[in-house]
C-alpha cells in the first residue's frame, strides 16, 4: 500500500489559492512557525487533550455502512461499493487513527462544519478515499494517508 507523507515528498510548503494555483513555494525551515500557527488554528481544542481527535458527527448520506469509535480509533465499515458520508468535522489527531474499510470501492467524506481538516494521525482505507472540506485540508508532518486505492483531498 502506498504511504503519503507530504513533508518527505515535497520538502517545501506550497501556498495555494482557492483556485488551485500555486501562489508561493517556501522552504519548510522558513515556514515552520507559519505552519505551526496554521495547524493551531485548524486543530480543534480537544487535540491537546488526552485522547486524539477523530472525525465527529458522521452519517451515511448515500450507500450503507457503520461508523464506530473506540478511543483513538474510528472505524468506518462500508457495505456498498460507493458511499458518501457527511461529517460535522474530520480531523485525525496525532496518535489517532481512522480506518475506512470500503473494499475496493470508494468513499466520499464531505465535511459540513466550519473547521478545516487536520490530518496529523493515520488515515487508512482499503479502497479509494475522497476528503472534501471547503474550509481546507492540512496533512501535518506526522500525518499519514495509506490507501489500497487512491486519495484525493479538495476544498471544492
Amino acid at each position: 500500500m502506498p504511504v503519503l507523507d507530504v513533508s518527505d515528498i515535497f520538502g517545501s510548503l506550497l501556498c495555494v489559492s482557492s483556485h488551485g494555483r500555486v501562489r508561493a513555494r517556501l522552504r519548510l525551515s522558513a515556514c515552520a512557525l507559519l505552519g505551526a500557527a496554521a495547524l493551531l488554528t485548524v486543530a480543534p481544542s480537544s487535540a491537546f487533550a488526552g485522547t486524539p481527535v477523530t472525525p465527529q458527527g458522521g452519517a451515511f448520506a448515500a450507500g450503507q455502512g457503520s461508523i464506530a469509535a473506540s478511543g483513538p480509533i474510528l472505524t468506518v465499515h462500508q457495505t456498498t461499493q460507493h458511499g458518501i458520508i457527511n461529517w460535522q468535522s474530520f480531523s485525525v489527531g496525532r496518535g489517532g487513527q481512522v480506518v475506512i474499510d470500503n473494499g475496493t470501492g470508494a468513499t466520499l467524506n464531505r465535511v459540513t462544519g466550519t473547521q478545516a481538516s487536520a490530518i496529523d494521525g493515520t488515515l487508512t482505507s482499503t479502497g479509494t478515499t475522497f476528503l472534501i472540506n471547503q474550509n481546507g485540508v492540512v496533512i501535518g508532518k506526522n500525518g499519514k494517508v495509506i490507501t489500497g486505492g487512491g486519495f484525493v483531498a479538495s476544498t471544492r
